[in-house]
């Protein structure tokens, strides 16, 4: 009979599309205790060197997790699904999540999963794996060599290719060695701001695709297939690829496009926001006539605590009434707007160069909420020779052709 039911159910109630949010430090403890009691009641036994790094979420309500590796060269993961919410795609989607965080490079033993439901041997089948021990309940799947060829082209370069070191090419393919690319600032006409040159990176907000395609594509090659951002602090070059060859510029972007990703999921409480978005400008004081207190009165700030310059007062108020994700982007991209704004102005006074910290958070709600923080990641990158890009100098940034740049070996840059 309650197979009966639960069949029912399947076929006539459709479940609301689960958010999938990535687990950080700012989220909220509620999320957490949601996510281990779900795990309490379920008798799946998570080992210590698991961490929650995934949790799906309806309504509010965490019915799924996904558990990753803190450390180890092996990866692996734990899917724990509120049995209510079980048979609806809700463990597949999770564990393609975990599939898309494996790095050959990071865990050089594979990826290993231990299925002991019928539901756990399912998925890992259907992630390409392959069973190779059978231990009583235990069905132990792994990949080999031919699925990381298949499924991460990134890998491909991997195993043809020996390297001694990241970058270091010592019996590379032909193509690879190619003389017509380059890793080196030089020749690129920026003796000005020889201070910043520490290479070329790029910030990609989707990693497996990267990685998959073995290249980096603008917006306009992406059309709407992929959710990816380019083009520097007002998103208006979406023919280019966005370099800088400053590494702390590319931690800045990392940074905020990670936090903006959080955001667009509802992780962050208004507050939190601010104060980040504070900080990432140089907590300039807001609370003197500035464009700052205008977003507070548009999200609905009482004239009284703005003109009583009393912050916490404000944040307080902030917290009341910013609460579904898309007002918190809102909110987000309102001050961006407006602290760009008044460092620009201060910029046009200042007699030495100052890098813009300007993000510019153009794209849309409903974009970046597709964004999965756990894609958001920095790139070492190549540069055709003679390549003319269009130079960017207050964000530190040169805008290449797709054609001009190509990945090496190793790319990710550890944050």
């Amino acid at each position: 009979m309650q197979n009966q039911i639960r069949a029912w159910v399947l076929k006539n109630c459709r479940l609301e599309k689960p958010q999938y949010l990535f687990v950080s430090e700012e989220t909220d403890s509620n999320i957490l205790e949601q996510a281990w009691d779900i795990v309490k009641t379920s008798g799946i036994n998570i080992l210590s060197d698991k961490t929650l790094g995934v949790v799906a979420i309806v309504n509010g309500k965490v019915i799924g997790s996904l558990f990753v590796p803190e450390y180890g060269r092996k990866f692996s993961f734990d899917i724990v699904v509120s049995p209510e919410y079980q048979h609806q795609g809700i463990g597949m989607e999770l564990a393609k999540i975990g599939k898309g965080m494996f790095d050959p490079e990071q865990y050089p033993e594979g990826m290993e999963l231990d299925a002991v439901s019928p539901g756990g041997k399912h998925i890992s089948e259907k992630l390409g794996l392959e069973k190779t021990d059978e231990i009583g309940e235990h069905s132990i799947y792994r990949n080999r060599i031919a699925w990381v060829l298949k499924n991460c082209r990134f890998a491909q370069q991997q195993m043809l290719i020996d390297y001694d070191e990241p970058g270091t090419f010592t019996e590379s393919p032909k193509e690879l060695k190619d003389p017509k690319f380059q890793k080196d600032v030089k020749d690129f006409n920026l003796e000005e701001q020889e201070e910043f040159l520490t290479g070329f990176f790029h910030v990609t907000t989707n990693l497996p695709a990267v990685l998959h395609w073995g290249a980096l594509k603008s917006r306009n090659q992406l059309g709407c297939a992929v959710p990816g951002l380019g083009g520097g602090g007002i998103n208006e070059a979406p023919y280019a690829i966005s370099v800088t060859y400053d590494i702390n510029k590319a931690y800045n972007l990392y940074d905020m496009l990670k936090f903006a990703a959080e955001v667009a999921q509802g992780q962050i409480k208004a507050s939190a926001i601010f104060d980040i978005v504070s900080d990432h400008y140089g907590n300039p004081d807001v609370l003197e006539d500035s464009p700052v207190r205008y977003v507070f009165r548009d999200f609905g700030v009482s004239r009284r605590v703005i003109k009583d310059e009393y912050l916490e007062g404000i944040e307080q108020e902030l917290d009341r009434r910013i609460i579904e994700p898309e007002q918190k982007y809102d909110f987000m991209q309102s001050l961006d707007d407006a602290f760009g704004k008044e460092e620009a102005k201060m910029q046009e006074n200042a007699t030495d160069f100052s890098p813009s910290r300007r993000v510019g958070f153009t794209v849309p709600f409903e974009t970046f909420s597709q964004i999965n923080p756990v894609n958001i990641a920095i790139l070492k990158i190549e540069v055709r020779k003679g390549a003319e890009p269009e130079h960017v100098f207050q964000e530190l940034e040169l805008r290449f052709d797709p054609d001009d740049c190509r990945l090496p070996i190793n790319p990710v840059v550890k944050k």
